[in-house]
């Protein structure tokens, strides 16, 4: 320092301390919510302040949220009111997101699938039931529904999809094998012409199983064996049966039949399971629900085919004479009295079911000693005149009228009543206004009956009750078949009906057409209508339809046989190309020095019959070759080897 005059100097030193600012930087935060303009901002420094979102508004809140009025980027910061603390300055993006996920339905035949879903951005998927329930390995679930769950990387946006996971059905060939079982014998033939290869097992517990498509197994006695063919192929359903072995004792019964009737019916019993079929003395077949008279043939065959036994059934048929409407049963009013007459011109004798003496006239008055339900006979002494019988009712006053209760489907419906004795009917509705009995609406009538002496009036009364009818039709099963596959139908009637009956049409690839919920095993498309019936009075209809998945033109559709035995019993005696669209055809079959054996351009042909040039070959093996097109336009090209046995 230098004083006024200049001539007086000082020196002195001064420290210039700044303090660090104070960084709260990681106590302030903004977080964006998925697809919006809203954010949450946060300041848990204990520092008041103001915070500037960047888009010319402020907010001395410690926290809250946030609008923006569009989607962008913005620069948000925190000034803390106290000196000495640092600015907080942060940006923030909101912005719309697209995020989603797709899980596609998968369907398979194996027994287990692998789920999988892809997301529209970058994130994470877990899998879950219906239920909420965590899925344990995607990689491998059974038939069912299951949920995609997916967040993105910023953890805010998610998404859910479901997938449906739906096995197949294996293929059936059961079709395809059969078991031929001679007559009382233990020998059996198992034969496999599914074109499948697979393996036999004999269920005796003692051989080994075998894997020849056509093979002859001897068992050690008669018994029940559970046997089975595996095939090797996937989605191919194993085939099982009980096969019982028994000395065969096959009879058939068929009983002598004399009737008083126009028609008879006839019938049978056998000694074991067996289809019995009905002929004449001629050998035509008859309907033995209703026969006249004559003899007949009564054939069964049991279900191996081999074991047949017949007897023949006589019928003597006489008509049978009813009479009841030659009888009339009449009561005095005072009930004491009943008078019986008959008028049918065949004499007989009346018992009258109080212990008093019969009578023989066609016309008799008889006093009952007292009220009570007797019963009444009348007994023909005519040959094939149907007795005759009834409940007598005597009461004090024996005059009565009867009107039955009405259930229509029309709007509209007819009242009708009877008295015990001669008599008027006239209706009246509950109130006692008068009414048509020829047309009337559902509700409650009056039917009051007065006798010929004018002296006897009773009452009945009658219910007019319209039903109401409809019905609904569902597939329960599968809605899409394969060949010789089949699904479940279901026919729901709704209305006040007490009984319901089904008919369900066209009924030839149906089983329990006359069910509710019969099993449909169509050839191919198939619309099936359901008409119910309530009460037998009221119908209504209803349709579903099944799909039906077409056969390709490949193997195994298109199949040839690897062997074939031409031996003349009438079992795979032909070879040829079997499948089910065939529209053109070329088959060749050429012996071991290629010579050609037969040849054929025809889809419908027999097959080889084993014969060369007039005579029948040796067994060898033989080439064959093969050119198919399909009705879908398709061409298929195979060869092969076949062995002929004997």
């Amino acid at each position: 320092a230098v004083d006024a005059s200049g001539l007086c100097t000082d020196t002195d030193t001064a420290t210039v301390t700044l303090q660090d600012s104070i960084d709260i930087s990681s106590q302030i935060s903004v977080t964006e919510n998925c697809n919006s303009t809203v954010i949450n901002f946060a300041n848990t420094s204990g520092q008041s302040g103001t915070w500037d979102f960047g888009d010319n508004t402020t907010s001395t809140q410690n926290s809250g949220t946030h609008t923006y009025a569009t989607f962008g980027t913005y620069t948000v910061t925190f000034t803390a009111d106290a000196d000495c603390v640092a600015p907080v300055i942060l940006e923030t993006s909101p912005a719309a997101s697209n995020f989603s996920v797709v899980a596609p339905d998968i369907t398979g035949c194996k027994p287990a699938a692998g789920l999988s879903a892809t997301t529209s951005e970058p994130g994470t998927v877990t899998w879950t039931t219906l239920n909420g329930l965590p899925v344990q390995n995607p990689a491998a679930v059974g038939a069912g529904v299951y949920v995609a769950n997916a967040v993105d990387l910023s953890g805010l946006c998610s998404d859910t999809d479901t997938t449906t996971v739906t096995l197949q059905d294996s293929i059936d060939v059961s079709n395809a094998v059969d078991i031929f079982v001679a007559c009382n014998a233990l020998q059996v033939t198992f034969v496999n012409t599914s074109g499948l290869p697979g393996t036999w097992y004999f269920g005796d517990g003692v051989t080994l199983p075998s894997q020849q498509d056509t093979v002859l197994h001897t068992y050690a006695g008669f018994s029940t064996y559970s046997v089975q063919f595996v095939p090797d192929g996937d989605c191919v359903k194993p085939f099982a049966e009980m096969l019982q072995l028994s000395p065969s004792l096959l009879t058939v019964n068929a009983p002598d039949i004399t009737v008083c009737d126009t028609l008879a019916t006839l019938s049978a019993t056998t000694t074991l399971p067996a289809t019995v079929t009905w002929t004449d003395l001629n050998g035509i077949p008859i309907d033995p629900a209703g026969v006249g008279a004559g003899t007949y043939i009564a054939t069964a065959i049991d279900p191996t085919q081999f074991c047949v036994d017949s007897d023949t059934a006589l019928v003597t048929v006489f008509d049978s004479i009813d009479i009841s409407a030659q009888i009339q049963i009449a009561q005095a009013c005072d009930g004491a009295t009943v008078i019986f007459e008959n008028t049918s011109g065949y004499s007989g004798t009346w018992t009258f079911g109080d212990n008093s003496p019969s009578s023989t006239l066609d016309s008799v008055a008889h006093q009952y000693p007292q009220p009570g339900t007797y019963f009444v006979t009348l007994v023909s002494s005519d040959f094939c005149v149907r007795p005759f019988a009834a409940e007598v009712t005597v009461t004090p006053d024996a005059f009565d009228v009867t009107a039955p209760d009405v259930r229509v489907c029309e709007p509209e419906a007819e009242l009708t009543a009877t008295t015990t004795l001669p008599g008027t009917v006239v209706w009246t509705d509950l109130n006692g206004n008068p009414v048509n009995p020829a047309s009337v609406g559902a509700g409650t009538y009056i039917a009051i009956a007065t006798d010929a002496s004018g002296l006897c009036v009773v009452r009945d009364t009658v219910t007019v009750e319209t039903i109401i009818v409809g019905v609904t039709a569902e597939v329960t099963g599968k809605d899409t078949l394969c060949l010789n596959e089949s699904t479940t139908l279901l026919a729901m009637p709704v209305g006040n009906a007490t009984v319901y009956t089904y008919s369900w049409s066209p009924d030839e690839t149906l089983e329990g057409a006359d069910t509710p919920t019969p099993t449909a095993t169509p050839n191919g498309p198939q619309t099936y209508t359901v008409t119910v019936t309530g009460d037998g009075l009221c119908t209504a209809t209803a349709s579903v339809e099944v799909f039906f998945m077409e056969t390709q033109c490949r193997d195994p559709y298109i199949f040839v046989p690897l062997a074939f035995t031409p031996n003349g019993d009438g079992n795979n005696d032909y070879f040829r190309v079997r499948g089910t669209d065939i529209t053109e055809l070329y088959f060749i079959v050429y012996n071991r020095w290629g010579e050609e054996v037969y040849r054929t351009e025809d889809p419908a042909h027999i097959g080889w019959d084993g014969t060369f040039r007039g005579k029948a070959v040796t067994p060898d093996a033989f080439g064959w070759y093969l050119r198919v097109r399909c009705g879908n336009g398709q061409y298929f090209e195979n060869k092969g080897n076949v062995t002929l046995l004997k």
